[in-house]
């Protein structure tokens, strides 16, 4: 269902009891950039700052609520949802027959838009969730970034899930499964965005977080700068006043009052520090962890593989991939390899480590990673 208008018109139509009726079990909500002419080299995108509430996002949230409740009326009453899934699309012109999407900055002016429609789109979900008092237990926020573009920043999270209606409805209250996709926040003061959605899910199993770096420092305005342009290999020259920033994207997180007990955890592209992400393991005891494309500005994983090869650790499989410390990148001395997987009695072997420079990236490669984890 496109988070537009028209289309939202005649999703509720479809909902209602007089007409065909809906019972929905996995909702997509698609947030759409539509085609437009794109100037080089800047566009005033860049600068156009993301503004939650107007007429038409107002307009969006009745009629989604009004259709999640048709959809509860049908389904004998219940408020729950098994699954919602949030995207974005692209549908925006390209402007010269060599750019490529996947290489993020190439078009430096291009990114903020992307931002801007997945920010408004999240803002639309949750507030009609909650006005329409629909409990979710799967919900996946961007979480496909091989095939869209776009995350969520820190500070619009923090700003969304920190609203009176939201906070006083709670509508993850019910979560079990779920996935974002979380990028650098805008505003320097509001990084809790993912610490209020643990503390909304109380009874949630399974988290998959991943970061997308956009690499950008802050002006005097908080306004972002476009990042470096792609296939500048200075993953580790990340300026001073951005990498505290970066951080707190997952970091941030730590400050929660409670947290859940997680059956499976996901982390990819989280850029913070060896003790941040040791502790929040020990406080979710994930019996799963799987962390990919992780880089530690500092301290190493020494401390975490002795928690998950520890007799009472509760870590029953361990899936490694692509870690870094700093600008170093470990291999694993058992295999070799800068991947590791173990489970069952396996996963208490001690796992040793060294770390090196990483191999240089072939050229078709470059662009993939980025595409997925940013310049950063």
């Amino acid at each position: 269902v496109r988070l537009e208008r028209a289309h939202l018109a005649r999703f509720v139509a479809i909902t209602r009891n007089n007409g065909v009726g809906c019972i929905a079990e996995d909702l997509t909500l698609e947030g759409v950039l539509e085609k437009s002419k794109v100037l080089w080299p800047y566009q005033h995108d860049v600068q156009s700052p993301l503004r939650l509430s107007n007429s038409n996002s107002k307009a969006c949230i009745a009629l989604l609520s009004e259709a999640l409740r048709n959809i509860q009326s049908v389904n004998a009453g219940s408020p729950k949802l098994p699954s919602v899934t949030l995207r974005v699309v692209d549908a925006r012109e390209r402007i010269h027959s060599w750019y490529d999407p996947t290489r993020f900055v190439v078009i430096r002016d291009r990114w903020r838009p992307v931002w801007n429609c997945a920010g408004a789109s999240f803002n639309v979900a949750m507030s009609a969730l909650a006005e329409s008092g629909t409990l979710v237990e799967q919900l996946r926020i961007l979480d496909n970034n091989s095939e869209q573009r776009g995350s969520i920043a820190s500070s619009t999270l923090h700003l969304v899930m920190q609203r009176k209606q939201i906070r006083a409805t709670m509508p993850l209250r019910a979560l079990k499964r779920l996935s974002l996709s979380l990028s650098d926040p805008e505003v320097s003061s509001q990084l809790f965005g993912l610490r209020y959605i643990l503390e909304a899910c109380p009874g949630l199993e399974a988290l998959a977080v991943h970061q997308f770096s956009i690499g950008a420092r802050y002006l005097t305005n908080t306004q972002y700068t476009p990042a470096a342009r792609c296939g500048i290999r200075e993953a580790w020259k990340v300026p001073e006043t951005a990498a505290q920033n970066l951080t707190c994207v997952f970091g941030s997180a730590l400050s929660a009052r409670t947290f859940p007990r997680l059956i499976s955890l996901r982390l990819d592209g989280v850029y913070t520090t060896g003790e941040v992400l040791t502790l929040f393991v020990q406080r979710t005891t994930p019996r799963s962890l799987r962390l990919q494309q992780i880089k530690l500005v500092t301290g190493s994983y020494e401390t975490l593989l002795e928690y998950c090869t520890a007799g009472m650790s509760p870590v029953t499989t361990l899936d490694l991939k692509d870690l870094y410390e700093g600008i170093l990148k470990v291999t694993f001395d058992s295999n070799d390899s800068f991947d590791l997987q173990s489970e069952g009695d396996a996963v208490k072997n001690p796992v040793s480590y060294h770390t090196g420079l990483p191999p240089r990236t072939r050229f078709e490669i470059e662009p993939k990673i980025q595409r997925l984890y940013g310049p950063f």
